[in-house]
This record gives C-alpha cells, structure tokens and sequence, in this order.
C-alpha cells in the first residue's frame, strides 16, 4: 500500500498516524516525487468534490501507477 500526500498535509499526517498505530505496513510519498505519469493518472482518479485532488491518496495496486 502507497499514502500519497503533500507537504504539511494535516489529513496526510493524520493517515499515517492511524496506519502506523493499527500497524499497517505502508510506504509514504509526496506527490511532488512522483513520476510524471503516476501524478497524471492520480489527478485524474482522485478529485474531490471541488474539482482538486483529495489528499491523501491510498493506492493499493503500485503497478497500476509505475510507483
């Protein structure tokens, strides 16, 4: 499992913290560091009701976004 976030991301934050307590194995990314192509398709599939991208991002399948 991937947590895509951002920088100074209080929900981001907050993930992680609830994952790392249930003791859920996960891998952390900001997606400024993504690969151009995952931050497309992320930008795409994830958008909020506001038209911008809803961080944080859980992504099970990496393969599917060459992470």
């Amino acid at each position: 499992m991937v947590v895509v976030g951002l920088k100074n991301c209080s929900k981001c934050e907050a993930l992680k913290e609830q994952l790392t307590k249930d003791g859920t194995s996960f891998d952390y990314r900001e997606f400024k560091d993504l690969p151009l192509i995952a931050q497309r398709k992320i930008s795409k599939r994830f958008r909020d009701d506001t038209g911008g991208i809803a961080f944080p991002v859980v992504i099970e399948d990496e393969s599917e976004y060459k992470l």
